[in-house]
């Protein structure tokens, strides 16, 4: 027989798995309001790439000890076919290279400086195969004119690159599997005058302050604030790519499109991203754009729906996007409507949100958080006193300085927890702040594969500490703060939170009880609703007006005894014709219990 739990969260099956993993952080996804295409390609005429568009590097080995041979205009190594640019890679001799395969670029073609740039691909990650998207400046050679890695990928990894013209980089990694490898992905590169994030199908990997690279450049230039072209290229073995010698041929990259987009006219008002709220007394609500601080702070434009709660103040975060209301009355669980209305954004004219309703539950006041340090990084000058542990030490006084390809610092909170990040504070080192612009921090359930949560876009202010909340994780095991790409130079780091609730928790109408008590709901059709653990309602739909009440109900009254890790966990209302309601956690479908 199907375990209860199993069967409870089969129920209405496929609306829960296409809303599994909706529980986006802050830097969730790039926005496009504001953008124009105003070029691509999207492949769509068979043969030869369009020549307007591409040229082609042609050699052996041109860099890094490649192995292939890059072929000219030839449609065995690079041609478009039924809508896909494919650059295919063989195994065969040719001038003194044992491969050929194919590099595309834009260059003497397509000049691009600044934008919000994407490519659609699907990559073959096996031994050997070196795939890239990438820009290379149209003068002041390599390295002065600097490189952005947009998408790169060897070694089981995809990495996420700047280096600036004295060839420091800023490197981030991403771990992938085949089964990743079986799908098409979009990279995203966002690039204007004071900042490059590179994004992985719609998560920010890596944010460089392109200020970090002045005069660095040609001339004492910036090489971030100059033109240049693309490349989309696949290398075979080399330095880093592997030996392809075990590997079967062809080896291919497969490209969809390339997309230029360029800002356009503001017209787009500014959206509620997500609004938390915690019993320590505030409600925390994320827009998506930086919006305006007299009509963010002004306490009318917003309203909650209830009489038991009072809001007293509304103040605007240092991230310009964040607003924290000051409110009394927040019951730990208990579910409420806020409405935000007259918040303008910076454009000019200004853009201004005219009403929206957001539902929300309260949860838990954040702590700071503590747990088994974990880390990496070499101490400078193998210096005792500096090491990755100080970063945590509670001490402004102190401080880490590590170096090394990995260095961080963070948490293992412990086999079988499950702990829900909202925030963190971090205290720069004196004189060093500029070392933490462009690192993130991070979550993970399993110490290797990592997912950013929030990017410390510049270099923050010395001498105090800096505070940021976040929309509600997932529950997760570890948190880390990453220096990887530069430094860890920081005197403190902290990891504001609280544990995730127990799965076997069941709520009715709101309250936490121990059993249902032989609840039911007795007249379908049902109303769902899904929410996040934080609070976040994240979809709603209405089942068969034919679904068995009595086996819906006989599986909410057994939900008490279902016992599942908290990973992915959500909490879920079910709502009959008349009104009744119950509502109880549940694991996502992919949690595997």
């Amino acid at each position: 027989m199907k375990p209860w739990c199993s069967y409870f969260s089969s129920i209405a099956s496929l609306p829960v798995l296409l809303l599994t993993g909706l529980l986006i952080p802050v830097a969730g996804q790039p926005s496009y309001d504001n953008y124009q295409l105003v070029w691509s390609d999207e492949f769509d005429v068979d043969g030869l790439p369009d020549s307007k568009n591409w040229g082609y590097e042609k050699g052996c080995s041109v860099r890094n000890n490649e192995d292939q041979y890059y072929a000219e205009a030839r449609e065995k190594n690079s041609r478009v076919e039924d809508g896909f640019l494919i650059i295919e890679a063989h195994r065969e001799t040719m001038s003194g290279c044992n491969y050929t395969s194919a590099n595309l670029r834009t260059m003497g073609k397509r000049s691009f400086k600044y934008g919000l740039f994407e490519i659609r691909a699907k990559i073959d990650i096996r031994k050997g195969s070196w795939p890239a998207w990438w820009w290379l400046p149209n003068s002041g050679g390599w390295p002065r004119g600097g490189e952005i890695d947009m998408m790169e990928f060897y070694s089981g990894k995809c990495l996420f690159n700047v280096m600036d013209g004295s060839q420091k980089w800023s490197s981030k990694t991403k771990t992938v599997d085949s089964q990743w490898a079986d799908k098409f992905h979009v990279w995203t590169w966002e690039w204007d005058s004071l900042k490059i994030d590179l994004w992985l199908d719609g998560t920010l990997m890596n944010h460089y302050a392109v200020a970090n690279a002045n005069g660095t450049g040609p001339n004492g230039e910036n090489p971030f604030r100059r033109p240049g072209y693309m490349l989309v290229n696949q290398a075979i073995g080399g330095n880093n790519g592997g030996d392809p010698s075990g590997t079967t041929f062809p080896i291919r990259y497969i490209v969809d499109y390339v997309r230029h987009y360029l800002p356009g006219k503001d017209t787009a008002a500014p959206k509620v991203v997500s609004v938390i709220a915690s019993t320590g007394g505030t409600i925390m609500v994320l827009f998506s754009e930086s919006v305006d601080k007299t009509s963010a702070e002004k306490l009318s434009n917003y309203a909650i729906g209830s009489t038991d709660i009072t809001l007293s103040a509304a103040k605007l975060q240092s991230d310009n996007r964040t607003v924290a209301i000051t409110a009394s009355g927040l019951e730990i669980d208990s579910r409420h409507e806020l409405t935000i209305r007259g918040i303008a954004d910076r454009a000019v004219p200004a853009n201004t949100l005219t009403e929206v309703t957001k539902e929300f539950i309260v949860v838990r006041e954040p702590v700071k958080l503590t747990g088994t340090i974990i880390g990496k990084g070499t101490p400078y000058n193998d210096n005792s006193g500096v090491r990755y542990e100080m970063a945590v030490d509670g001490k402004t006084s102190t401080y880490s300085d590590c170096t090394g390809n990995q260095v961080w610092v963070g948490y293992d909170f412990g086999d079988g927890a499950a702990v829900i990040i909202t925030g963190f504070r971090y205290y720069p080192r004196d004189g060093y702040a500029d070392r933490m612009s462009g690192k993130s921090f991070e979550i993970s359930n399993d110490g290797t594969t990592w997912e950013k949560v929030y990017t410390i876009a510049s270099a923050p202010p010395e001498g105090s500490f800096t505070a940021v909340s976040i929309a509600n994780t997932k529950p997760v095991r570890y948190v880390r703060y990453n220096g990887s790409g530069g430094y860890l130079n920081v005197s403190e780091v902290e990891f504001l939170g609280f544990a995730a609730d127990s799965p076997s928790v069941i709520f009715f109408n709101g309250k936490r009880v121990p059993h249902l008590n032989g609840g039911s709901l007795l007249h379908p059709p049902f109303t769902v609703t899904l929410y996040s653990l934080d609070g976040r309602l994240t979809g709603r739909w209405v089942t068969a007006a034919g679904e068995d009440p009595m086996s819906l109900s006989r599986i909410l009254d057994r939900a008490g005894s279902c016992r599942t890790t908290s990973r992915q966990l959500h909490i879920v209302t079910i709502e009959d014709a008349q009104g009744r309601r119950l509502q109880v956690h549940i694991p996502s479908p992919d949690s595997g219990n």
